[in-house]
């Protein structure tokens, strides 16, 4: 289940153990938004309204019609390789690699990931040294990511200052 409030898209936790199961504000996984334009918002609870209203089976479906189609995605484009391939998990791995390798702070790579630990982010995605060092990115990111490493105190990144 997920659901936008303010300016978060707010996504169940599927992972749980006993000190989330005693602390209520673990059960949501906040993703920033501010960096979004109104039309993908307008599309993301499109989609919400959609998704959040399926049944446990429909959903299955639709999620491994969604899989079937990266599959055949990667392999047009040379990609699939049978047991090894990339899932569409991966790109969420890759994120995290990217940042790193960009030289993002544990806590602005926490923050865009949606994480509410700097640990996670640094111990379970993505290895530095598969990132791609060159993140590109807008003038107006640049300058929203710049007032959240300045308001936060977090160091800033060099590719935010280039």
């Amino acid at each position: 289940t997920a659901k936008i409030e303010g300016e978060y898209l707010l996504v169940k936790n599927a992972k749980r153990n006993s000190y989330m199961d005693s602390d209520p504000s673990f059960t949501y996984r906040a993703v920033p938004l501010r960096f979004a334009t109104d039309n993908t918002k307008v599309a993301l609870k499109t989609i919400l309204s959609y998704y959040n209203d399926l049944s446990v089976d429909d959903f299955k479906h639709h999620y491994e019609m969604l899989r079937q189609a990266f599959r055949n995605a990667l392999k047009q484009c040379g990609l699939y390789t049978r047991g090894g391939s990339y899932q569409i998990y991966s790109f969420r791995h890759q994120f995290g690699a990217n940042l790193k390798a960009s030289g993002s702070s544990s806590e602005l790579t926490a923050y865009l990931m949606g994480h509410t630990s700097t640990e996670t982010a640094r111990n379970h995605y993505g290895r530095t040294s598969n990132g791609q060092p060159r993140l590109i990115i807008t003038e107006q990111t640049r300058a929203d990511l710049i007032h959240v490493c300045v308001k936060n105190g977090w160091p800033m990144p060099d590719y935010l200052l280039k």
